[in-house]
């Protein structure tokens, strides 16, 4: 369902849109950010639904950035030693499910298809066939008429 907001709210968003991008780029989420604001969660979802492709483009960049973020996290958590190893091994698997998610261009699963493509003509090759079977065809023909000397008469 989509929330509308108030003019009021999304002008108090948009007067903290850049702190709100900085925030999430270095690894905040939105519902950290708008802890301390007058405005939800829902209310900066329905801001960047509402406003023009180039502020969509840079929430999706701050997204994308704050992956570099969440890679900084799994290193702390991996060379963390003291940590439960059940833990640590559900930590690492979240975050490196979320850094996939935020770029998957850079942390993605690489699929790498090479195809190589050659055209063939099949004419020759039918054209060859078709004289391999006239052939055949004409030495049975000529086989049957010497072995019966009655069916030369009929060919």
């Amino acid at each position: 369902m989509a929330t509308r907001i108030s003019r009021e709210t999304f002008a108090a968003i948009e007067s903290d849109w850049l702190d709100i991008l900085d925030a999430i780029a270095d690894g905040q989420t939105i519902g950290d950010v708008c802890e301390s604001k007058p405005y939800s969660r829902s209310a900066v979802y329905a801001f960047r639904r509402e406003s023009p492709q180039q502020t969509r483009d840079a929430f999706h960049d701050a997204m994308k950035e704050s992956a570099q973020a969440d890679m900084d996290e799994l290193r702390r958590t991996i060379s963390n030693a003291g940590l439960d190893p059940r833990h640590a091994r559900n930590k690492i698997n979240g975050l490196m499910w979320l850094i996939e998610k935020k770029d998957p261009d850079k942390y993605g699963q690489r699929v790498r298809a090479d195809f190589n493509v050659k055209t063939l003509d099949l004419n020759k090759i039918i054209a060859d066939a078709n004289a391999r079977l006239e052939a055949h065809e004409a030495l049975t023909i000529e086989g049957v008429a010497t072995a019966v000397p009655e069916l030369a008469a009929l060919m």
